[in-house]
């Protein structure tokens, strides 16, 4: 029978290696109790069928029920990543944004227009005033449904930011002045219905070969959904300053106001470092379409000489592009170990990160300046901090 084992080790060394490859790394080698002396690993299908004997020898193929006791890390698209596809469960998260506005024409917010600076010697050439900040709240709600191994979920953000200035200057050498500007923004968003799901990196980019450990065991969760963005913004300024035995004014105001619909998706990387955290980066982009209402006026009163006045109105719908990047990290306990292995996360998981947003054309308007009725960008940077819950 020597004969026989030589056509056997013949077949198997020359046989193509491309199916066993890749049952070796779809379907994770668990033991089979019921076999050799310390188990004999066997190699599964998507099923969890045994398909043959790995490292037990030159035998032929075996059919070995499973022990229920034994659960198969199956890999893939579906089933097992970050365990999900092992039961309905829920995830709450809630957590604390900061963040600061920036706009790329900022005009707005100057106490002078342009040419009346030199009138108002104190505060006139003093830049825009940009002082709003604040803590917002932020909450997301997540329900895993087995039977169609995805995640539907809600997503809402409350950001209210306010600021105040108050400047006064005056004496025996100095010329009098007082500066005082509010400010405010207030941006509610809310993903009303949205749908994930997660994927093994190496499933999404087959042909890739990565080297780092952590991106082949690393995971993408893509989503998709609706969203409702409602934005509020508006500033209110005097400058008043002594001049020629009488008093110099200058007011501004400005508003903003959208409400919109749309779509947005999202994709999420993470990568497992080490054995409880676990970094990401985030990107979602919307599309929305809403009307949108800007007015701004400003007038300046010179003593002894004429006054100045200018004002716009903008009332029209408008299509607003959104980007969003976070980059950031997860803890939990054994966090990176349970994503790599395929297990439920942890009950508890906290959240770090850093948060960049671009919200295009929700500027406000700038009378008395060179924007005329031009659109402007929103830009909120910051970052925030959260804490989730699985149950």
């Amino acid at each position: 029978m020597n004969w026989v084992r030589v056509v056997v080790v013949a077949a198997l060394v020359g046989a193509p290696p491309a199916r066993a490859q890749e049952l070796l790394f779809r379907g994770p080698q668990v033991l089979d109790p019921a076999g050799a002396v310390g188990g004999t690993p066997l190699l599964l299908d998507a099923d969890g069928v045994p398909v043959g004997a790995v490292g037990g020898g030159l035998g032929p193929p075996r059919s070995v029920a499973p022990d229920p006791a034994v659960v198969p890390r199956l890999g893939g698209v579906r089933g097992a990543v970050g365990g999900f596809g092992q039961d309905n469960h829920a995830t709450a998260s809630v957590g604390f944004t900061y963040l600061v506005p920036f706009w790329s024409f900022n005009a707005f917010q100057l106490p002078v227009p342009s040419g009346f600076q030199g009138l108002f010697p104190t505060f006139g050439r003093t830049g825009a005033v940009d002082t709003r900040f604040a803590y917002a709240p932020r909450v997301n709600l997540d329900y895993y449904v087995s039977d169609i191994d995805a995640t539907v979920g809600a997503t809402g953000t409350f950001l209210n930011l306010s600021g105040r200035v108050d400047r006064q200057a005056g004496g025996t050498n100095t010329p009098a002045g007082v500066l005082t500007a509010n400010a405010n923004l207030t941006l509610v968003s809310a993903n009303v219905v949205e749908f994930g799901r997660r994927f093994a990196f190496l499933d999404l980019f087959p042909e890739k070969n990565p080297h780092k450990p952590a991106v082949v065991d690393s995971v993408v969760e893509l989503r998709i959904g609706t969203r409702f963005v409602s934005v509020d913004q508006n500033y209110t300024g005097t400058l008043t300053g002594a001049a020629g035995g009488g008093t110099n004014l200058s007011t501004r105001f400005s508003s903003q106001s959208f409400r919109g619909i749309g779509l947005t998706g999202a994709a999420t990387w993470e990568l497992p470092y080490d054995t409880s955290w676990v970094f990401f980066s985030t990107t979602r982009l919307s599309v929305l379409v809403g009307e949108d209402r800007r007015n701004s006026t400003v007038a300046v009163s010179v003593v002894g000489q004429p006054g100045f006045s200018d004002s716009r109105l903008d009332s029209r719908t408008v299509l607003v592009p959104v980007s969003e990047l976070e980059v950031g990290a997860d803890w939990g306990m054994d966090l990176a170990t349970r994503l790599r292995e395929g297990l439920e996360p942890p009950r508890f998981v906290i959240r770090v990160a850093a948060v960049g947003q671009y919200w295009g054309g929700l500027g406000p308007l700038s009378a008395g300046s060179t924007q005329n009725f031009q659109s402007t960008d929103l830009f909120l940077v910051g970052g925030h901090v959260q804490a989730g819950f699985r149950y």
